[in-house]
């Protein structure tokens, strides 16, 4: 003998309770990408002014422990990777477009993450233009913005 139980019908009002709980947290999320779309457009814009201008200070927007990847080439640690940024030859940077977004607070421990995407132009003294992307993972510091991770490739045709 199956015994089947009712369920209890929820009353409308707790519906619509529920939906404006999730229409609220939904929002909040969109305000954070937002947010982290135009602090990402601005840090880029302050990395790429810095490495043309000011390289000497360029170690500063970087986490001790910070990791550069360029090219393939792995540098890590801040003091490492502001002695290879300083070994490049002076350079322009224009930077064509720049995106980003949050990481979701759970795959960081409630720390204010974030992933920056870049793409543009880079020129190095006496060579061409060449375009690259690089990518940035940064994390807050007290009002700052510190790179975690930064990823520089230069992007060369295919091969076809």
């Amino acid at each position: 003998y199956l015994r089947v139980r009712r369920r209890r019908r929820r009353p409308l009002y707790e519906y619509s309770e529920m939906a404006s709980v999730k229409r609220a947290e939904t929002r909040t999320q969109q305000q954070q990408d937002d947010e982290a779309a135009k602090a990402g457009e601005a840090f880029a814009r302050l990395f790429y002014e810095t490495l043309e201008k000011r390289r000497h200070l360029l170690g500063n927007l970087f986490l001790d422990s910070a990791t550069l990847l360029w090219n393939g080439n792995p540098h890590s640690s801040k003091d490492a990777i502001s002695k290879f940024y300083a070994s490049l030859p002076s350079c322009e940077t224009e930077l064509v477009c720049a995106d980003a977004q949050s990481f979701r607070d759970e795959f960081v421990n409630g720390q204010t993450t974030i992933h920056v995407v870049t793409a543009g132009q880079i020129k190095f003294s006496g060579k061409r233009w060449m375009p690259y992307t690089e990518s940035f993972v940064l994390t807050a510091q007290g009002t700052v913005w510190k790179i975690v991770m930064d990823t520089f490739r230069f992007q060369e045709p295919a091969l076809v």
